[in-house]
């Protein structure tokens, strides 16, 4: 990923009776993931009220997955989300963090609130113990 961008990111769109749909998918380990996959199972966990998911590029292993959530009343740990997602989803999948925020970076616009995704993909460097690299 170079400037927030995935360079092999997969994109589809379908439309049915009037309506459009367009799934984005990033490779993790050679496989195309659907990052609302990983967001719809995380928010099924009574302890996660909102879920994003994003794909952070680590030099020398790709992209992986980082996971930022809200918590709901219910508190929870990251371990412990970590093992539940282990059992419900395939390890590919499973992020290699997950942050708690306050709240996603959002924007308004003309269409409703966007969440700022390329935000959140500077904020895991220092989750993940990693220096952000720059490509010229």
């Amino acid at each position: 990923m170079q400037n927030g961008f995935a360079g092999a990111t997969h994109i589809e769109i379908e439309v049915r009776r009037g309506a459009t749909s367009i799934t984005v998918r990033w490779p993790l380990q050679g496989y195309l993931v659907d990052p609302a996959e990983i967001e719809l199972f995380l928010v099924q966990h009574p302890g996660v009220a909102a879920a994003q998911v994003v794909g952070v590029h680590v030099d020398g292993e790709g992209d992986v997955a980082v996971a930022f959530i809200r918590e709901s009343k219910t508190p929870t740990t990251e371990e412990a989300l970590l093992a539940w997602l282990k059992q419900g989803i395939a390890g590919f999948k499973v992020p290699r963090r997950i942050v708690t925020v306050q709240a996603f970076p959002q924007k308004d616009g003309p269409n409703g609130v966007k969440v700022l995704r390329n935000e959140l993909r500077e904020m895991p460097w220092p989750c993940l113990g990693l220096h952000l690299t720059t490509t010229a």
